[in-house]
């Protein structure tokens, strides 16, 4: 089950907001790619993380992202700016910087959620299920003799 986290909708929503004045208004800035970049970087990253999903789905929710923002974001944007605002130019290279930015954002925060649920599990006791049979990280270690085995040839027996 995937839980949405309200806090970063907000944020989400907020950098949308603000995405969309600079990406529609007339404005020119000098490092334009770089604007495209860090924006799509950024509005993927908390578009990732608003959804609080378990390890089993952590997969399917990139793959759900990546197609969305790193694929249809990034091209449906530059495409309907034009349209918006008149003055606006298309430009491909807007296109390749919004789709890697994307993507340097989804890897942020594919890392950084598989970071916090193993150490969000870490914390936790582990629960062993009756049919598994415990690692060896979860058995005590022991130190001496007891550690291992002592068999002579004299205890084997001979045919």
């Amino acid at each position: 089950m995937v839980k949405i986290r309200k806090s970063v909708l907000i944020a989400f929503c907020l950098s949308l907001t603000i995405a969309c004045y600079l990406g529609f208004a007339s404005l020119s800035f000098v490092h334009d790619k770089a604007l495209h970049f860090f924006v799509f970087a950024i509005l993927t990253g908390e578009f990732f993380l608003i959804f609080q999903a378990s390890k089993k789905s952590l997969k399917v929710l990139a793959t759900f992202t990546f197609c969305v923002c790193t694929v249809a974001a990034s091209i449906v944007s530059e495409a309907l700016q034009n349209y918006v605002n008149p003055k606006r130019v298309f430009d491909i290279n807007d296109i390749y910087c919004n789709a890697f930015g994307s993507l340097c954002g989804l890897i942020l925060a594919f890392v950084y959620q598989a970071w916090s649920l193993n150490k969000h599990r870490r914390g936790q006791p582990q629960r062993l299920s009756a049919f598994s049979p415990p690692d060896e990280e979860s058995m005590p270690a022991r130190e001496g003799p007891e550690d291992y085995v002592s068999i002579e040839m004299q205890d084997v027996p001979r045919n």
